[in-house]
């Protein structure tokens, strides 16, 4: 949660400095053990990362290898983590929330819209308030409404860019 909507919901809080260079040697600079985790990876924001797993990894038992992930992360920092798995970025980001705290959780392509799909369009990762109010004046509200959106209406809507890449992060997400 933004610090601005923390402080709004609790007025009375106290916050405390931040340690941009402890973050970037825990969590976000690959430095250590995590880094050492198979894979092709990197920070994304401050305490977050993504990870491609290789070979076996990624067939095998991905659960394995989160699971020795959250090993490397406690150990080398002394932190929990959640992890979430997917085939795609967003499929496994939103994973990432369901696994909290603390836990690993999968989403795969398969059950993407039996997991997602009567959520609001917002539930996904990068749709925001602009976006959804745009959505539902074309009379999309839920995630299985956008997966099954028409792409050339979607492309005329919000262009020939952006169209297209609302209608794939409702089917869940690419690459």
């Amino acid at each position: 949660m933004p610090i601005r909507a923390a402080a709004k919901r609790c007025p009375d809080a106290v916050f405390l400095p931040t340690d941009p260079a402890a973050y970037d040697r825990c969590l976000g600079t690959g430095d250590g053990d995590v880094a050492r985790v198979p894979g092709r990876g990197r920070g994304v924001g401050l305490g977050r990362g993504v990870r491609r797993a290789q070979g076996d990894d990624r067939t095998d038992n991905p659960e394995a290898l989160a699971a020795s992930m959250r090993e490397a992360v406690l150990a080398e920092t002394g932190l929990s983590c959640s992890i979430g798995i997917g085939n795609t970025r967003l499929q496994a980001k939103t994973a990432t929330g369901f696994a909290k705290p603390a836990g690993i959780a999968r989403l795969s392509g398969e059950r993407w819209l039996e997991v997602m799909g009567d959520k609001p369009v917002e539930a996904i990762w990068g749709i925001g308030a602009k976006t959804s109010q745009r959505l539902a004046a074309a009379g999309i509200a839920t995630v299985v409404e956008l997966a099954a959106a028409d792409p050339v209406d979607l492309a005329l809507r919000f262009g020939p860019t952006i169209g297209p890449h609302l209608r794939r992060l409702g089917c869940g997400g690419d690459r």
